[in-house]
């Protein structure tokens, strides 16, 4: 008789901590709310508490996302691996785990992440051209200049490729195509201070002069702060 009020009063405290604490669904709410509203420290522990009851990919991707806002790398990329693991297919998850690799000096691996986004989906551009980034650090020129070229192919308004494109034809001794990409850079974004620099500098090379102190002038007026020629 014992035994069975005693087995009564367990069910009884467990369903009432059970209710008492919040529904994983609340927690998840909670999470994203303080996520949006850039409380990233109480959506960090929202979600570990969410964790520990469902853990979910979403869930995971968060976390990651806000341990990267408080510059804590080595749990984003903890985090951004496990939503991938769950959603291995997931471009965008495994996207932010490359850019958090990267960022975190971790090149070869981000590579590795981008190439598989790319395998993935090859309609994912942003990878493309992070990719290429790497290879331009790694002065792979060639290969970026692929990556870069392939975006450009698929996103024409794309400024950042064509001057990375430029930049690798300028690194591979191809400066007549190199004009050609910074021009193409230049009609859709003509105050990006860089390519107007990289634009006055292939000038300078052909000794247009005039022309290349007019861009470097406009450049140093654009960006007077960080203006290389007066």
């Amino acid at each position: 008789m014992r035994s069975a009020l005693l087995l009564c009063l367990l069910i009884v405290i467990s369903l009432f901590s059970a209710l008492s604490q919040p529904s994983v669904e609340k927690l998840l709410a909670d999470g994203f709310a303080h996520y949006v509203e850039g409380q990233y420290d109480d959506a960090i522990q929202t979600f570990l508490q969410a964790d520990s009851t469902r853990p979910s990919a979403k869930l995971h991707f968060y976390l990651g996302s806000s341990y990267a806002a408080v510059n804590d790398y080595p749990n984003a990329i903890n985090a951004f691996q496990k939503s991938v693991r769950l959603q291995p297919n997931n471009s965008g998850y495994r996207y932010q785990l490359a850019r958090m690799l990267a960022q975190s000096g971790l090149a070869n691996d981000a590579a590795q992440e981008y190439s598989q986004v790319i395998r993935t989906d090859s309609s994912y551009l942003p990878a493309f051209f992070q990719l290429g980034l790497i290879h331009t650090d790694r002065r792979q020129f060639g290969d970026a200049l692929h990556l870069y070229q392939y975006v450009i192919a698929n996103n024409p308004r794309d400024f950042l490729s064509y001057y990375q494109a430029a930049s690798s034809y300028v690194s591979l001794g191809e400066n007549d195509s190199a004009r050609i990409a910074i021009d193409s850079c230049l009609s859709i974004n003509p105050k990006y201070v860089p390519a107007i620099n990289l634009s006055a500098s292939l000038h300078f090379s052909k000794k247009n002069y005039r022309e290349a102190r007019r861009q470097y002038l406009l450049a140093s007026e654009l960006r007077p702060e960080k203006a290389d020629f007066i």
